[in-house]
């Protein structure tokens, strides 16, 4: 399992589910709906953008639009991909690190009623906003302009000549490695 995975957790029929907001969500909701899932988050985003002025909680979370301000919402925003990203974002994974789906589609947005909806939209928005990466996250360059541009803490590797952040060296892995 992923490390720097947030899953949320939330509650349907009386019964705990993770939502996970990682490529394997990002897959199941394109094969599902055939539909890039940036697609679906700008939807989402121009969604929200139909809401006078969105309010948020104490954590900086939005709160879930009103009911008269959902109508406008929902009327931009399709029911059929929010269930098919739901689903997507509920599973979990096994033993090996596979990714499981408990629920079907159907079986999915049968728990989901009218009055979880906005519960629903507000985790979605909160679980792609805290399981994308910070700017802080990405550093556009390590050494001021030059060609040298690679992500950091975004597990990739480093330069080939170690730069500013390199690991252990070769003795150091080698010493220890024990002998049988």
């Amino acid at each position: 399992m992923n490390p720097t995975s947030k899953p949320l957790s939330v509650t349907l029929g009386g019964k705990q589910y993770k939502l996970f907001f990682d490529l394997n969500t990002f897959e199941a909701f394109e094969t599902a709906t055939s539909k890039h899932f940036l697609e679906f988050l700008a939807s989402m985003q121009e969604a929200l953008a139909s809401i006078p002025k969105l309010k948020l909680d104490k954590n900086g979370s939005p709160l879930p639009p009103k009911p008269d301000e959902m109508f406008g919402f929902l009327r931009k925003l399709s029911i059929k991909d929010l269930r098919a990203f739901v689903w997507a974002a509920l599973h979990d994974y096994d033993r090996n690190g596979e990714p499981v789906w408990p629920l079907t589609i159907g079986q999915m947005g049968r728990l989901v009623t009218t009055e979880t909806i906005p519960m629903i939209i507000s985790l979605v928005m909160k679980g792609t906003q805290d399981n994308s990466p910070s700017p802080d996250d990405l550093k556009e360059t390590e050494d001021g302009g030059k060609d040298n541009v690679r992500p950091i803490r975004a597990g990739e590797t480093t330069p080939a000549d170690g730069g500013l952040e390199s690991g252990l060296s070769d003795a150091d892995i080698l010493s220890g490695l024990t002998r049988s």
